[in-house]
């Protein structure tokens, strides 16, 4: 959740489509059902449609952005993210129950075909959904169970979709749960896969250097973007992957360039310019980063992301007021901006308000129930107020949220060494160690919960040695040194 957290959450909105919906129009038309039959596939590709409805809703033309999708479906019947977008905006239009009706009607001409049932499954209070996907399996468990965030699950219910379908659309879709349980390498074969079935599927190509980037593999993934960028070079989202990916490795002007080329190449997007900013923040030019910010505003005045980063600019500079001022202007949107929310509890914190800091954590993690950051702040809060229990249960939530991290499993391997709960705290300790065998505090508590927890001196002295020779303080791990050195070595 820190500057460059908001603007990787804005070029996953970029890339997934995940735009807020806006306030609804009065008294629309009643909804057409869903299509029931595939017709000759549409000439416009799906993703570019896609695109066009995000925006429209961005800017929040609801009527048109639904319009667009209920002329792209009779095309694209079998396009789930069509009909999600088409969903969404119902819902947004105030239409639930018309939603309801149309898609329980398109359910019960196939009964047993997955996509139906999932799409109904949506729309239904919690029970009756789960009636409605227990006549199925596939894509509407897994979309039940990525709701929930029990990604792992979800994943593997998709990949029986997956097998049977062996279409693109799914296989991505795939690709982004692995993703989300952390299992990268799966992630990146599910993307694989989807491009092998289609090569011009630009989504897939972008999540796929993505994930790339994420697993340090950033040359790999530039040159899956240099391919796309061959094949389209008017691709501004390839273009601005390729800043994200570049900004990743360290290389600031190559990613502030490609952001650039991004915004001439398409209408100027405030998610692009939020992204440019945070490169100038990184490149020390706060100057630059708040004119950046400053043209996202006046495209899309309630742009949270930028509010963030301008506030938070504020914050570094000591300018408390500020700070809270563009927070709370960034918390006017409906709902609250989970980034809003935690930034004033970081303001909170930096006033010496732990409970209030607290208190606003605790909105933002109603507000972004899967957000790591936010966990892993509420966790230090409580660590810091040496309530241990509570912290505990926060780091496992963000281990939980971010799985292929091992902070999440060290924080809460601390706690469990301060509740003196050694076996567990043993466990996670093992677990940090085996991703990275030198982190030093991962070592340090080693040492402690084998020392006090079950006395095995001789391999606590072991992992203490192991701490200063990696750069730790003699002094800290003395009072177990000077311990454990008068009982001989077995």
């Amino acid at each position: 959740m820190a500057r460059t957290g908001a603007s990787t959450a804005a070029v996953a909105a970029l890339l997934l489509a995940a735009a807020a919906p806006a306030r609804a129009a009065e008294d629309p038309p009643a909804p057409a059902p869903p299509p029931a039959a595939a017709a000759p596939a549409s000439p416009e590709p799906v993703t570019v449609v896609l695109f066009r409805i995000d925006r429209l809703r961005a800017d929040g033309d609801l009527a048109g952005a639904l319009a667009e999708a209920e002329k792209a479906l009779p095309s694209n019947p079998a396009e789930i993210p069509l009909h999600l977008r088409r969903q969404e905006l119902l819902l947004s239009l105030g239409r639930k129950d018309q939603a309801a009706a149309a898609y329980r009607a398109w359910a019960a001409e196939d009964p047993k075909d997955p996509r139906r049932v999932y799409l109904l499954a949506r729309l239904l209070p919690p029970e009756a959904a789960a009636r409605e996907m227990s006549r199925a399996a596939g894509q509407e468990a897994a979309g039940f169970l990525a709701a929930l965030r029990r990604w792992m699950e979800a994943a593997d219910a998709l990949q029986h979709a997956a097998d049977l379908l062996k279409d693109a659309s799914t296989r991505n879709q795939l690709g982004w749960l692995r993703e989300r349980a952390g299992q990268m390498d799966e992630a990146v074969a599910a993307y694989r896969a989807a491009l092998e079935k289609d090569p011009s599927f630009g989504l897939a190509r972008r999540n796929l250097a993505y994930a790339l980037a994420r697993k340090g593999r950033a040359d790999e993934a530039l040159a899956i973007l240099d391919e796309a960028l061959a094949r389209d070079p008017s691709d501004s989202m390839a273009m601005v992957a390729a800043g994200f990916v570049k900004a990743g490795k360290g290389d600031l002007e190559g990613a502030k360039a490609a952001y650039e080329k991004a915004l001439s190449a398409a209408p100027p997007d405030a998610a692009v310019l939020d992204l440019l900013g945070a490169t100038y923040l990184r490149m020390e030019r706060a100057d630059l980063a708040e004119q950046a910010f400053r043209r996202a505003l006046l495209l899309r005045p309630d742009d949270a992301v930028a509010r963030v980063n301008i506030g938070s600019m504020r914050l570094e500079a000591g300018d408390l007021q500020g700070a809270e001022r563009e927070f709370r202007a960034a918390l006017k949107g409906k709902p609250p901006a989970a980034e809003a929310l935690f930034w004033m509890g970081v303001l909170e914190e930096r006033r010496g308000q732990a409970d209030d800091a607290i208190s606003w954590y605790r909105k933002a993690a109603d507000a972004a129930p899967g957000s790591a950051s936010v966990a892993s702040a509420l966790a230090l809060a409580y660590e810091r107020g040496g309530k241990y229990a509570d912290a505990l249960t926060w780091w496992r939530r963000a281990a939980e949220a971010s799985p292929a991290d091992p902070a999440p499993v060290l924080g809460a391997a601390v706690a469990l060494v301060r509740l003196k709960r050694w076996k567990e705290a043993l466990e996670a300790l093992g677990r940090v160690l085996a991703l990275r065998p030198d982190d030093l505090r991962a070592h340090f508590y080693m040492g402690v919960a084998l020392a006090d927890g079950i006395r095995d001196e001789e391999t606590a002295r072991e992992h203490f040695q192991k701490y200063v020779d990696l750069g730790g303080d003699p002094a800290d791990v003395q009072p177990w040194f000077e311990g454990i050195e008068k009982t001989p070595a077995k």
